[in-house]
């Protein structure tokens, strides 16, 4: 183990433990003392000088990829002659360690992992440049708590040059899964990773690994018709792999999502038959032997189909016939009802008033595979819209609608979301490329601020957009990064966060029309790290989290007071890391985050500082909570959490009681904002 379990690395990542290892490095779990989350950390060790060169530039492009299910790649950096990729760290098991436990994996479960893979790599495939991962294998493909596959590993991805292959590099390839011009006779491109992913099904389907690609272009060894091997399998998924299997990479589908259509049993008819070819200079016993592409809807059967009688046939087509006919009259006379799934009632305490039961969020089907520009247009795999259960009439916490970002929209990039607590249903509001993040209403709940990142991911900008979706308008547009907005109760300031003096962050204010720009953090004697930024209810105070020297915790400043450091001299207490701050609407109570035993926990505290006290009884005890915001009437809490193994937005009593999912879906959603009720709050 080159790095040692608590070494710190760029005094930021705390090393806890070994993944893996491979020849050329390791992968590391580590725990982000920053952003209070466990990563995930890649060490490459060559230290050859065009392969940092490389490592630099194509670590770039892999932090701007955004997909529900894929890695973030959250940093780069180089120490000596070491490499180093941090990307979120994804909990639970890969499916190799699934199929050694079940094997062979059940048809209709590995379509749906592969519908989402496809949806992944298509999304690499189409990005400019494009990226190739070359080592789409089971053991790189692991599934969350819920269920779905995230593809890991971006050790050994290329960035795909202007003449289709990929960069030069350091080789890395899995026999049985890497294709034969990975092993170097030609440029990989996208039709590499199908073919890596056709092996991966193939074994998930039927408990072996196919023969390494080399061996069979040598004509050493064959490929079994998947059903020979399993007979569960379907005639349309054989021919699919049968045909992304192909030595030859023409012969392959042309992409991604030709291939998942292939497995569904409809698509692009095969290419014409190619004779296949021995390499130079290869002593060859016998004929290579060439896999004929099937065609998806009539495969070629191993041996002839056994007849069943004519009057057979007319029977059993009778019964099916008149089976259709009744469960059709059944559907018409008792229509299905909505599914609703069972939660906790919620529990206010006794000091307040009973707020109405939550309606059931409407479920969302995960949106796949983005359109892809192709010669021949090909189907893409569209999101399945799913009826809305019916809700209660009274919206829970005195409003409706809860705005957060999410990636459901299937574009790879985190979309702004309206969710409407009344009816469950959700509406997108934006719709451009780069990812969107940390809404927040304007007072009077018809605007909402946010911060947006380039279509590039160069840079991140203070955006404003109506309630609708419409009026959308850049307020910061600067070549650094702005993020993380507030609009202050009067509607007539937003602090936003930006690294434009230097690359530290630091809290500005600006007019909701761009004007009056001011940098607060200069203020400040010693210039220090600040972010958060949250404005209590009378706009009187700014809370904000200050790192001066030592732990993260919430400070609270009054721009009235004359002191040259306008920040209180006491913090909130506690020993541990303490951020994003949320004030209720009345501004006695403040939630917040706070790091407890490695995970995240929302608290409340008073924010008379005269009562501060350590939070020793968070509100939420399961992993991975964070952005709490509070209802207009003081009495709810939405956040978000991963205790489910994805995130979703979460509702719970001031007491922490009552905690529910109001999302519920594959996707990922975060940063909720509750649309406060214009003229103030209510409920007191």
């Amino acid at each position: 183990m080159t790095l040692s379990v608590g070494e710190l690395l760029q005094n930021r990542y705390r090393i806890e433990g070994l993944l893996g290892r491979g020849g050329m490095g390791a992968v590391y779990r580590a725990y982000d003392l920053v952003l209070s989350t466990p990563v995930a950390i890649k060490e490459n060790l060559n230290s050859a000088g065009e392969a940092i060169r490389q490592f630099k530039r194509e670590a770039v492009l892999l932090a701007s990829l955004r997909h529900g299910n894929l890695p973030r790649v959250t940093d780069h950096f180089v120490l000596g002659s070491r490499q180093y990729l941090v990307m979120d760290y994804v909990a639970g098991e890969d499916l190799k360690t699934r199929l050694e436990r079940e094997s062979p994996l059940a048809e209709p479960q590995v379509l749906a992992w592969a519908k989402e893979i496809c949806s992944a790599l298509s999304y690499l495939h189409t990005r400019q440049p494009a990226v190739i991962h070359r080592d789409v294998k089971p053991a790189n493909i692991k599934l969350t708590p819920d269920g779905h596959p995230i593809l890991v590993d971006f050790g050994i991805a290329k960035v795909a040059d202007v003449g289709g292959g990929t960069s030069t590099g350091a080789r890395s390839l899995t026999p049985g899964f890497a294709p034969p011009e990975q092993y170097g006779s030609r440029p990989t491109d996208s039709r590499s990773d199908q073919y890596s992913l056709a092996a991966t099904l193939y074994n998930l389907l039927t408990g072996t690994i196919p023969p390494d690609s080399l061996e069979r272009t040598l004509g050493q060894s064959n490929l079994r018709p998947a059903s020979e091997v399993n007979p569960k399998v379907s005639p349309a998924v054989e021919a699919a792999l049968t045909r992304a299997l192909q030595l030859n990479p023409e012969d392959r589908y042309p992409s991604t999502a030709d291939f998942y259509e292939g497995l569904l049993g409809r698509g692009l008819p095969p290419p014409p038959p190619r004779p296949a070819a021995a390499p130079p200079n290869a002593t060859v016993r016998k004929p290579v032997p060439s896999l004929m592409p099937v065609s998806a809807t009539a495969p070629v059967p191993a041996k002839p189909a056994r007849r069943f009688p004519w009057v057979v046939t007319v029977l059993l087509s009778l019964t099916v016939l008149t089976g259709i006919a009744v469960v059709a009259l059944l559907y018409l006379l008792n229509p299905p009802v909505p599914d609703l799934p069972l939660t906790p009632e919620v529990v206010v305490p006794a000091a307040l008033d009973s707020p109405s039961p939550l309606p059931q969020a409407s479920p969302t089907a995960v949106p796949v595979v983005a359109p892809i520009a192709t010669a021949t247009p090909t189907a893409t795999l569209a999101p399945t819209q799913t009826a809305a259960p019916t809700a209660l009439p009274t919206p829970l916490g005195g409003s409706s609608l809860i705005i957060f970002a999410s990636t459901r929209s299937g574009d790879g990039f985190y979309q702004l979301f309206a969710l409407d607590l009344a009816d469950g249903s959700t509406r997108q509001l934006t719709f451009d490329g780069g990812n969107k993040g940390h809404p927040h209403w304007s007072p009077d709940g018809q605007r909402i601020v946010y911060e947006a990142e380039s279509a590039d991911a160069k840079k991140r900008d203070i955006f404003i957009i109506n309630a609708d979706g419409s009026g959308i308008q850049n307020l910061s547009n600067n070549p650094a990064d702005d993020y993380y907005p507030a609009w202050n109760p009067r509607g007539d300031r937003i602090a936003f966060v930006s690294n434009r003096t230097g690359g530290a962050a630091q809290i500005f204010f600006v007019r909701p029309d761009g004007s009056g720009l001011i940098n607060i953090s200069k203020l400040h004697r010693n210039q220090p790290e600040e972010w958060d930024p949250a404005w209590s209810s009378d706009g009187r105070y700014l809370y904000l989290v200050r790192k001066p020297n030592g732990p993260v915790r919430i400070w609270r400043w009054d721009p009235a007071t004359p002191d040259v450091e306008p920040l209180t001299t006491t913090m909130f207490a506690g020993d541990y890391y303490e951020s994003v701050p949320a004030l209720s609407p009345r501004g006695d109570l403040m939630a917040y985050v706070r790091l407890v035993d490695g995970g995240r926990q929302i608290c409340v505290s008073s924010t008379d500082l005269d009562q501060k006290k350590p939070c020793d009884n968070p509100l939420t005890s399961l992993s991975g909570n964070i952005d709490p915001a509070w209802s207009p009437d003081g009495r709810m809490i939405v956040f978000s959490s991963l205790r489910d193994g994805n995130e979703e937005l979460y509702v719970m009593t001031v007491t922490g009681a009552g905690q529910r999912n109001i999302t519920a879906s594959p996707s990922r959603d975060r940063q909720p904002d509750w649309q406060p009720v214009p003229g103030g709050a209510t409920g007191f």
